[in-house]
């Protein structure tokens, strides 16, 4: 599988990583506009916002997730579910770090 423009990028680390290609850019759009919402909502709130975000890149946008094999050096496509970690894993990092730069700014 080759990646389109649009697709994201997941790294074998399980994380998502602002990489420069159009698709990671996209999504860390979404992640801006979402995590205060994010940051201030209940684990139910937290799962609905990763959904929304899953669903409108697989769904609206008619892209992918994907991640390298290391093995193989080509891409395969991650399901739904796997992305859905990706996604939940990569808010909850972000609005770790967004608290981080709060505090440090007081």
């Amino acid at each position: 599988v080759s990646p389109d423009p649009f697709d994201v990028i997941c790294e074998p680390d399980g994380t998502i990583k602002q990489s420069g290609h159009a698709g990671n850019n996209r999504l860390k759009v979404m992640y801006d506009i979402r995590m205060g919402t994010f940051e201030n909502s209940d684990q139910e709130g937290k799962r609905k916002i990763t959904q929304e975000i899953v669903s409108s890149i697989i769904d609206d946008a008619s892209s992918r997730f994907l991640q390298k094999d290391m093995s193989t050096g080509m891409y395969k496509q991650l399901d739904r579910e796997v992305a859905f970690i990706f996604v939940r894993n990569s808010l909850s990092s972000a609005s770790g770090v967004q608290r981080q730069l709060r505090a440090s700014a007081i």
